[in-house]
C-alpha cells in the first residue's frame, strides 16, 4: 500500500487514452454498521465484520468473473476500507490516501444517530 498526498495519478491520467471505467466501491459491512443508530463517522480504526470480509470477497470474484483488470487503485486510510480493496483486489498494491475518507461528523460522532438528526 503505497501512501500519497495527491488521490490521483497526473502522470497516468496524461497518458490515458479512449475510455475509461471507473468503479466506486463501498466497503463491506463494518463493525460500525452493525450499529446503525450510533454516528460511527469516519471511525479509521472500525474491522469489517464476517460478513463484510464475505462481501470483499465476492466482488474480488465478480470482477475475475468479468475479466476486470485495474491500472489503478485507490482506498482511503480506514481500515475498512484497505480490508475491502485486500479482499476485492486479491493484494495489497493499492494507493492509500487520507483524501478519500468520508466526511468528519465531530462532535455528533459516538451520539445516538436518531437524536441528531
Amino acid at each position: 500500500m503505497a501512501a500519497s498526498s495527491a488521490w490521483y495519478n497526473t502522470k497516468f491520467m496524461s497518458q490515458l487514452r479512449g475510455p475509461m471505467r471507473l468503479f466506486l466501491v463501498r466497503h463491506g459491512q463494518s463493525e460500525a454498521n452493525i450499529c446503525p443508530a450510533t454516528i460511527s463517522g469516519r471511525s479509521s480504526h472500525v474491522n469489517l465484520t464476517d460478513l463484510g470480509e464475505k462481501q470483499a470477497h465476492a466482488l474480488g470474484e465478480y470482477f475475475k468473473s468479468e475479466d476486470v483488470a485495474f491500472d489503478l487503485s485507490y482506498s482511503s486510510t480506514a481500515v475498512r476500507t484497505q480490508q475491502t480493496a485486500i479482499k476485492a483486489l486479491g493484494h495489497e498494491n493499492f494507493t492509500v490516501s487520507e483524501e478519500l475518507l468520508e466526511i468528519d461528523m465531530g462532535e455528533w460522532v459516538d451520539n445516538d444517530r436518531f437524536e441528531k438528526y
